[in-house]
């Protein structure tokens, strides 16, 4: 999609955001701004707080209640919802609002992990095969500027085969003997985020075998469908002041990492020096400029939006996917209900006693 202002499009998706919250407030409401959306109505469990949030962003109407904005939704031209709810219990809400949104004719973006179970988001997958509806879920990592860059050198004649990837993210694996409850489960929010990211840069997983430390933390062996390996470092107990994550996948010859979200860096194959002289002969440590690795980063200091969390997170990138899909009668290419199915799996993988290997179901593409 051409960004523009939201004033620029000629054309808008008329949408309802469900769940006044302040992630909401933050980070999905803003991206708006820079997409074809009319926002139609809000709605909450509390009335007040969906007025006020139809008042600061512009909404025709606000609603205390689902069922009612889904009564008035068709009849006002409304097509699809936006669900940003929170844990009930430690339970993701969304199958419930989602087939009950589908079933009045709406196309659903919502929130991430979009369900506890892989048989929820089976019972949403009928309910979009039986609608017909674009259902998409907010996996903001697919999205990510970096990864998607990093993806795209993935796919590039000179990367080779994959072989194997890192990845380090501050995940909490509960104890064994926690690992059904709900509100254990820690990693059921933040899991979703590096796995994302994962299946994007690497493909669906086959089998996942994990091992706990004391803290939380621990490291998780992969294995992919592709034939490569790759080690997901929960890294739980670090401190907030370093950065979050980190991922590398290597090729033949080639590797790419993104590092913090911001920082992407491509090393083509190539060697350092300039002449082959053998070891220990070699007087620089440069090789040829085009064999130089690629590094980029943003600048921080203009008024660009790829400096705005909107961009730089993919919130914005996201939505116009989603945009995009219900105009043309299409599934998302990534980040919909069959990605999620695969996801979910995993997640439920790390229920399992550790140090078992788990396999994963295989989905069709």
């Amino acid at each position: 999609m051409d960004f523009r202002f939201r004033h620029e499009y000629d054309k808008h998706l008329r949408v309802a955001l469900v769940g006044c919250g302040g992630h909401a407030f933050r980070n999905i409401l803003p991206a708006l701004n820079y997409l074809p959306i009319d926002l139609a109505a809000t709605c909450d469990v509390d009335a007040d707080r969906a007025e006020r949030y139809a008042r600061t962003f512009g909404a025709e109407r606000s609603f205390g209640s689902f069922d009612e904005l889904l009564e008035w939704a068709p009849g006002a031209g409304v097509e699809a919802v936006l669900l940003v709810l929170g844990f009930v219990d430690g339970l993701p809400q969304y199958r419930d609002f989602a087939v009950a949104a589908m079933d009045k004719g709406l196309h659903v973006w919502m929130e991430k992990p979009p369900a506890f179970t892989a048989a929820e988001v089976e019972d949403m997958l009928r309910a979009q095969q039986r609608t017909g509806r674009t259902v998409q879920v907010g996996y903001k990592h697919y999205f990510f500027p970096a990864i998607a860059k990093a993806r795209e050198f993935i796919e590039g004649p000179d990367f080779g085969a994959v072989t194997s990837m890192n990845a380090t993210y501050p995940l909490r694996i509960a104890p064994a003997e926690r690992r059904h409850e709900p509100p254990a489960q820690p990693i059921n929010l933040d899991l979703c985020h590096p796995a994302s990211a994962i299946h994007k840069l690497m493909g669906d997983v086959e089998s996942v075998w994990f091992d706990r430390a004391s803290n939380g933390g621990g490291i998780a062996a992969l294995r992919f469908v592709s034939g490569a390996v790759g080690v997901l470092h929960c890294t739980s107990g670090k401190p907030s002041t370093s950065a979050n994550e980190r991922f590398e996948v290597v090729g033949t010859g080639a590797s790419v990492v993104v590092d913090n979200v911001i920082r992407l860096t491509y090393y083509r194959p190539g060697k350092r020096g300039k002449a082959d002289q053998g070891y220990g002969r070699t007087p620089d440590f440069f090789g040829e400029d085009s064999q130089a690795p690629f590094h980029w980063e943003p600048e921080f200091n203009l008024g660009q939006l790829y400096n705005m969390t909107s961009f730089l997170q993919g919130y914005a990138q996201e939505l116009a996917q989603f945009i995009e899909c219900v105009w043309a009668g299409t599934q998302p290419p990534c980040a919909g209900l069959r990605d999620a199915l695969h996801l979910t799996h995993l997640y439920e993988a790390f229920r399992a006693p550790d140090r078992t290997e788990v396999k994963l179901p295989r989905l069709e593409a």
